[in-house]
């Protein structure tokens, strides 16, 4: 297990975002399962909401309430200057990876302004296997060649996948249309499938997809 510069496990980092969130008491579920809590600037007010304290608060702090945590020595602020070249969670990602983050969990990040829910889904596919997203009960995540994904879900859950490569090759178990090492077509082949079981698997020989999968109860792991 990795430790970060400080001596504290961060295998497991989840990092909120001032996006919408949706279900709090699911969200706050999901974050007490992290070892490190990161706030992406205006994302403090979030883990505030959720009664949780994070170990750092990071961005160029244009949105977050000037007292939130100013009063707490345990939570440390790394502070950007406005004009940059990286999204404030992006910058979040970054920093959680430089600790030792094998696995970053993304709350907040869907919803609002359209721009920043695909800036959120560039960094998912730019950092597939690592980066799950979670919003209001559905798990987003990338997928690239080598990589498989095996999860739990419940019969009839909405699983869908979404190639960005024409020549995408995908094998799939526990769904209502499985393929193997077949083409997933671009662009909405794989959309609205169904779970047929609980445990499932998305492999990917070829390509990248974006998985949208309804339910689990867990961090979805590689």
């Amino acid at each position: 297990m990795k430790t970060g510069k400080n001596g504290q496990s961060v295998t497991k980092t989840c990092i909120c975002s001032n996006g919408d969130l949706g279900d709090i008491d699911r969200a706050r579920t999901l974050a007490s399962g992290a070892d490190l809590l990161i706030a992406a600037d205006g994302g403090a007010r979030y883990i505030e909401a959720m009664g949780l304290k994070p170990h750092m608060i990071l961005g160029d702090m244009d949105s977050i309430r000037e007292d939130l945590f100013t009063e707490d020595p345990g939570v440390r602020r790394i502070t950007f200057p406005r004009k940059k070249d990286q999204s404030d969670t992006e910058l979040a990602v970054r920093w959680a990876l430089e600790q030792g983050a094998e696995t970053i969990l993304l709350l907040g990040c869907w919803g609002g302004r359209p721009d920043h829910t695909l800036g959120n889904t560039a960094l998912m596919v730019k950092f597939p296997g690592i980066l799950k997203l979670w919003d209001d009960g559905f798990w987003l995540l990338a997928l690239t060649a080598g990589q498989k994904l095996v999860f739990q879900t419940t019969v009839g859950a909405v699983v869908s996948m979404f190639p960005f490569d024409p020549e995408t090759r995908i094998s799939t178990t526990g769904l209502e249309y499985n393929l193997n090492d077949e083409n997933l077509k671009f662009p909405t082949h794989g959309l609205s499938n169904f779970a047929v079981e609980e445990t499932c698997s998305a492999s990917v020989t070829r390509g990248l997809i974006i998985l949208c999968m309804e339910g689990g109860q867990t961090w979805p792991q590689l």
